[in-house]
């Protein structure tokens, strides 16, 4: 998952507050509707949401940054990222909800740590398995959200 460092590097304190909501629409724009094709993911961070290429290094993948959003693709097998800046009210549990909502209703398969949770999903349209990752911290001095989806190897349990 991008690091909450990457992140910060990534989204200076200037950057306008996302809602939880506009957080998982940029990440389902990006990254779900796109799923499996790193070029689409990029050309859709770049049209839908004007990013542009991040003048700091997230490492891996192709780094873009537009006013309220960074996103990271790491190829259609490595992952795709949306990271924002949420209003400080924002908690893991709150987004947590949100998201499983989105989801169909699904509460997450685990708990990773405190901030961070995860999803496991076998798309109708991508062959494979694949697991989205919540995490939502305030450790870099911002509250962050960060949704990730990256291939998973096995079978989901």
């Amino acid at each position: 998952m991008l690091s909450s460092a990457a992140a910060l590097l990534l989204l200076s304190s200037a950057t306008p507050s996302s809602t939880p909501e506009g957080v998982f629409e940029a990440f389902a724009e990006v990254c779900l509707i796109n799923l499996g094709d790193a070029s689409k993911q990029i050309s859709a961070a770049k049209d839908k949401y004007g990013a542009g290429p991040a003048s700091e290094n997230a490492g891996e993948g192709v780094a873009l940054r537009s006013e309220s959003f960074a996103f990271n693709v790491i190829g259609s097998d490595a992952g795709c990222a949306v990271t924002s800046s949420v209003d400080s009210t924002v908690t893991f549990e709150s987004m947590t909800t949100l998201i499983g909502e989105a989801l169909g209703g699904a509460a997450p398969n685990d708990l990773i740590a405190p901030d961070t949770a995860y999803w496991l999903i076998a798309p109708e349209t991508v062959e494979g398995n694949f697991s989205i990752s919540l995490l939502v911290s305030s450790e870099t001095g911002q509250n962050l959200a960060t949704l990730m989806i990256s291939r998973v190897k096995g079978p989901i349990e």
